[in-house]
């Protein structure tokens, strides 16, 4: 990667391009999708509609799209990258690119090189709370998936969800979850309870996604830019 003196952006356009990647090369199960959506709800700064979420996930034409291998689903991903990810992806670009640090030779000390290397930088837009914030939505996702063993599992999990949505859950979702049958005995069925597993996921894009969007696209209004390198020894943060 060519020297850039503002990494950041090269940082949060290489991130774009793994989410674009994914895409273009399809999906294999529905949950996929629903923590691919989480990624780049994350990517683009919470810049797609918050309702997209939900017509991605719940219409079978599109899924049947994400998940196919076919020349015609190949084209319509494609189609999708470039008619909506492409729009939300160039406007939280410009939204880094408005406050992005940009690094001069005057910057280089004996301890310091001056300008980051962008292919090393541990967080999304060397911005740190927004990687800490992936990485609690993809976990929330996950542990949803697998269900939970009681009510209080439940609450500790929505409690936990609260600041990985920036607090944009609906203030009815605890009470839902717990305490009305189409809420609690999904969340609580077997990991291998088909239908309930694709109630889990229903909740997933229908109330947390785009939670999470709006919840990263609060974050990101005061997100300040952090360098940290990732180690030798260690390979880039799972995204």
């Amino acid at each position: 990667m060519t020297e850039s003196r503002r990494p950041a952006l090269r940082k949060l356009a290489a991130d774009q391009r793994e989410c674009i990647e994914h895409l273009h090369a399809g999906f294999d199960t529905r949950e996929d999708v629903l923590l691919w959506l989480q990624q780049v709800a994350v990517r683009s700064l919470g810049y797609l509609p918050d309702d997209w979420f939900r017509a991605v996930a719940l219409r079978p034409d599109v899924l049947e799209d994400l998940v196919g291998d076919g020349e015609v689903e190949q084209f319509r991903r494609g189609q999708l990258g470039d008619m909506v990810l492409h729009r939300a992806f160039r406007t939280a670009f410009h939204r880094v690119r408005d406050r992005v640090h940009e690094y001069t030779d005057s910057e280089k000390t004996d301890e310091k090189d001056g300008t980051p290397d962008p292919e090393r930088q541990k967080f999304i837009a060397m911005r740190p709370e927004l990687s800490a914030t992936d990485s609690a939505q993809r976990e929330a996702l996950l542990a949803l998936f697998d269900g939970f063993a009681d009510r209080e599992a439940i609450r500790l999990w929505v409690h936990d969800l609260q600041p990985a949505t920036e607090g944009h859950l609906p203030a009815s979702f605890l009470e839902y979850c717990c305490y009305t049958p189409m809420g609690y005995d999904p969340l609580v069925a077997p990991p291998d309870d088909g239908p309930a597993r694709t109630a889990r996921e229903n909740l997933a894009a229908t109330v947390l996604l785009p939670a999470m969007n709006r919840g990263v696209r609060t974050l990101q209004a005061g997100a300040e830019e952090t360098v940290e390198t990732v180690s030798e020894s260690h390979g880039p943060l799972s995204t």
